[in-house]
């Protein structure tokens, strides 16, 4: 089994600082129900600076490579991409104790699994990349009842 904790790392003042508390007390909340976190996945608007993943280690005891930085990208599909570059995959798989999935290594990285060679993450990678630039455009009709106030349909106008 395998706990991720998934927590906001907002970034406020001047100039702006990632702040770590409140990953730190919600680690600390879940800690007191029982539950401590294997990995750490911190969602913000950029990647987790070296200082903010160090605090967040000493903080919260988990180690600075179980602590994942998803900040914000182009499109939804460079996710899973982002998470496949930080080793999550991998990480995983040790937590799990389950076997390699993939048998091909490279000896510079000490036998890390590779995976910028197998088609599936390619044709993921293309697909991603067409998302960021569509061939053309299209012209997408809403009809609703409630069109006259601005925020009824805001979560589809935000999704399109």
């Amino acid at each position: 089994m395998a706990f991720v904790h998934v927590s906001l790392v907002p970034v406020l003042g001047h100039p702006p600082e990632q702040k770590t508390k409140p990953t730190q007390h919600s680690v600390r909340a879940m800690r007191q129900l029982g539950l401590t976190p294997d990995f750490l996945c911190c969602r913000g608007v950029a990647a987790l600076d070296d200082g903010a993943r160090s605090k967040l280690s000493l903080f919260t005891s988990v180690p600075p490579h179980g602590i994942v930085s998803l900040h914000d990208v182009s499109n939804l599909y460079r996710v899973p991409l982002m998470m496949m570059e930080q080793g999550v995959p991998e990480m995983l798989c040790r937590r799990l104790r389950l076997p390699p999935f993939h048998q091909h290594k490279r000896e510079a990285d000490g036998g890390a699994f590779r995976f910028a060679d197998e088609e599936l993450v390619r044709s993921w990678t293309e697909l991603a990349d067409s998302v960021d630039r569509p061939a053309e455009e299209v012209v997408i009709a809403m009809v609703g009842k409630y069109l006259e106030q601005g925020d009824a349909y805001l979560s589809v106008v935000k999704a399109l």
